[in-house]
């Protein structure tokens, strides 16, 4: 699922209206406004409810079934990690995590800041040397 999807776009142009556009009265900037925030952080906010509830979903199950669990998930196998890089995402922005090994490169993003400190202790429990936060 992507973070930025079609009725946050839509809410954040109306928005951009509401405060930029002079050609609108006064009396309907605040509609503009209204309505483009309700679709931006509604948008926004149903998004980190699916990718929570989804992590939690996997969090249950045992790590074979999370591999068949979705026919997208795939496996690296610890010995082929080289690197692993954390790039903490500004406000509106994603956090991002890059797995590198010697052939391939992995990114993956994560929504709330709660996620990813989850995300750093783990990779740091099975990868302490390997992981690089910036």
């Amino acid at each position: 699922m992507p973070l930025i999807s079609i009725p946050t776009l839509f809410g954040v142009a109306l928005l951009a209206a509401g405060f930029f556009n002079p050609t609108y009265s006064p009396h309907e900037r605040p509609n503009f406004i209204i309505i483009g925030l309700t679709l931006s952080v509604g948008s926004l906010s149903i998004a980190r409810s699916v990718m929570k509830l989804r992590f939690k979903k996997l969090s249950e199950l045992p790590p074979e079934s999370v591999l068949t669990a979705n026919k997208k998930n795939f496996e690296i196998p610890n010995h082929d990690i080289t690197r692993v890089e954390v790039k903490k995402g500004r406000i509106g922005f994603p956090h991002r995590i890059k797995i590198l090994t010697n052939s391939e490169r992995h990114e993956f993003s994560i929504i709330g800041k709660k996620q990813l400190e989850r995300h750093v202790r783990f990779i740091h429990s099975v990868l302490p040397d390997k992981v690089y936060v910036y």
